[in-house]
């Protein structure tokens, strides 16, 4: 019974540990698939539509999020229609 929580604890630490290399790799510019090479295949893809704005500027459009979740983190990776990555971001809950 006290294996499974350990268990559980480190592997919400590893994956959050996995998905911050991957994350801090990616960069505006690349592709889908330096995205999923660096990070795995998403948790969740999300449909968006609109600019996307990084220090006060449009970026681009919009077309779809990748979204990857650990224990009280959120990773995303926006994408335009091209497949290519125009910002990320990186949410901590408290």
């Amino acid at each position: 019974m006290i294996l499974v929580p350990l268990f559980l604890t480190g592997s919400c630490y590893l994956r959050s540990k996995d998905y911050g290399r991957g994350f801090a790799s990616v960069a505006e510019g690349q592709t889908i698939w330096n995205v999923t090479d660096a990070m795995g295949q998403p948790d969740e893809i999300e449909t968006c539509y609109g600019p996307v704005y990084s220090n006060e500027r449009v970026v681009g459009q919009c077309s779809k999020t990748l979204v990857y979740y650990s224990f009280l983190q959120k990773w995303g990776v926006i994408l335009d229609k091209n497949g290519t990555v125009i910002a990320k971001y990186h949410n901590v809950s408290h």
